[in-house]
């Protein structure tokens, strides 16, 4: 009877270390994959930001009237870009550093 006992406690024991075993693996695998990880910080100069102007017009009031009596359907946006000169990226260029590092000043305070 003792030997019974002494076996079943083993073998549970044994079956409890492989479960844990195999529980931490497939969580490490779930949260990290080596051969398909990939670094997802990029630094300021890697991920450009592209930025957009959005400017609004006064409707009149006949354009007011207008817009209330239409059937109200999917609304619609319009956007219109343009290409920026060299002078003006290079301008935006000088106002993003400017501001970073006045961040950067701001968070060291």
């Amino acid at each position: 009877m003792n030997t019974l006992n002494l076996n079943t406690s083993v073998q549970s024991k044994l079956l409890l270390a492989v479960a844990v075993l195999s529980a931490s693996a497939a969580i490490s695998l779930a949260f990290h994959n080596g051969a398909t990880a990939k670094n997802t910080a990029l630094s300021l100069h890697e991920a450009a930001v592209p930025q957009v102007v959005i400017v609004g017009q006064r409707m009149s009031p006949e354009q007011k009237l207008a817009y209330d009596l239409a059937p109200q359907e999917v609304a619609q946006v319009e956007i219109i870009g343009t290409r920026l000169s060299t002078e003006e990226k290079l301008a935006m260029d000088v106002a993003d550093a400017t501001s970073v590092k006045l961040a950067a000043t701001r968070r060291k305070v």
